[in-house]
């Protein structure tokens, strides 16, 4: 694995919002040079004083580059641990939904998002 590629994928967990949790990339780094090929990675935040956001980020290699396909996210409620909700977020040409989009939208409000062009040449929008 090549140090461009390390970058590469630390820059698109920070676009998708995730690099408020520094203890994300130490995970990432020991995971990549224990060299698994498939791996889950951590980590959680507040957005509020009620909730906690929980994510699972998938990774695989493909090849010699390693790929972002998917997380999932849990919102907790910290007074009604029931009524939690769970998600999962695809991830696209290396773009998606944000961690912190994700948050707003497991609590019931919409996101406006303006995506990359598809295979067709229509804008997607999410």
């Amino acid at each position: 694995m090549n140090k461009e590629n390390l970058d590469l994928l630390k820059n698109i967990l920070r676009s998708l919002e995730f690099a408020g949790d520094p203890q994300l990339f130490e995970q990432l780094d020991k995971v990549i040079s224990d060299g698994y090929t498939k791996f889950l990675l951590t980590t959680e935040a507040q957005f509020d004083e009620l909730t906690t956001l929980e994510a699972l980020i998938y990774v695989y290699r493909s090849d010699s580059r390693y790929h972002v396909t998917k997380y999932g996210c849990t919102l907790f409620y910290k007074a009604t641990p029931l009524k939690g909700r769970t998600n999962s977020f695809f991830i696209n040409n290396d773009e998606g939904i944000s961690f912190k989009e994700a948050f707003n939208l497991l609590q019931g409000r919409s996101v406006y998002k303006r995506l990359k062009t598809s295979r067709e040449g229509r804008t997607m929008l999410g």
